[in-house]
């Protein structure tokens, strides 16, 4: 393969887990010159990979809906609280279950801490890809770490080591967030990595949890990947959807759960 392609390459792995790069990130990273550089910038711009910016460049596929923990955290704070909440008290003994990395899972992770230290639940394992989470369920209960290539701006790990972990398990429930849903009501997200773990935990969890506040039932995102009709999917949201227009339809497409 060309050393230009390489570069490429290389480039777009980075691009993919910091969404963005100065010119000075990038000729740190590759140990190329600044003309060099940008000449891959170009390349990368007119393969529609990517987008130049002044002094830098940043990923093309996550433009319209790019993501950050930090941006999103404090978005319908109290409504993740409540919705959150709820879910944590849905946890059984001695369940094995997965946490999608987030900040409404973020949430989740506060509430089951709160029954796992009042000793309300027992004996539940828990597996995620969010370091958030970890760091929030570390010494409270049997805690996995799923790995893979790291994302700074969703704190988590993503990619084949993380995929292929998950595809040897098997879950009694997992508890996952959502950017969006589409018309055809699939749950959807920013990136093409995220929508890839996603459907294989769904389709190795007996119970499906998507614990989405009520601005992201008429949301539009990137990807779309799992319909919301399957038998053994619950949607919970707050209450702020009553009286919006997708409710009626909501209802007869899904199990939905209202706070």
């Amino acid at each position: 393969m060309k050393k230009s392609l390489i570069n490429e390459r290389k480039l777009m792995d980075e691009l993919e887990s910091r969404y963005k790069l100065s010119v000075a990130d990038a000729v740190a990273l590759l140990d190329v010159s600044e003309a060099t550089v940008r000449r891959i910038f170009n390349s990368l711009e007119k393969k529609s990979l990517a987008i130049r910016t002044y002094g830098g460049i940043r990923l093309a596929g996550e433009t319209p809906f790019g993501y950050s923990f930090e941006k999103v955290k404090e978005e319908q704070a109290e409504e993740k609280k409540l919705i959150a909440g709820h879910a944590a008290n849905l946890v059984k003994d001695n369940s094995v279950i997965y946490i999608d990395s987030g900040t409404t899972t973020a949430q989740f992770c506060l509430g089951l801490l709160k029954r796992l230290k009042k000793k309300e639940i027992g004996n539940i394992i828990v597996f995620t890809n969010s370091i958030e989470n970890m760091n929030i369920l570390s010494g409270e209960c049997d805690i996995n770490l799923i790995g893979g290539r790291y994302r700074s701006h969703r704190k988590d790990f993503f990619g084949y080591i993380a995929e292929s972990a998950v595809k040897m398990l098997r879950f009694n429930a997992c508890f996952l967030g959502t950017d969006g849903f589409s018309d055809d009501f699939y749950l959807m997200t920013t990136d093409f990595d995220t929508a890839a773990l996603n459907e294989i935990v769904v389709n190795n969890s007996e119970e499906i949890y998507i614990l989405a506040d009520s601005s992201k039932l008429s949301k539009h995102s990137f990807v779309k990947y799992c319909g919301i009709n399957k038998p053994n999917l619950t949607i919970i949201t707050d209450s702020k959807i009553i009286g919006q227009e997708i409710l009626p339809q909501l209802k007869k497409t899904a199990n939905l759960q209202i706070v």
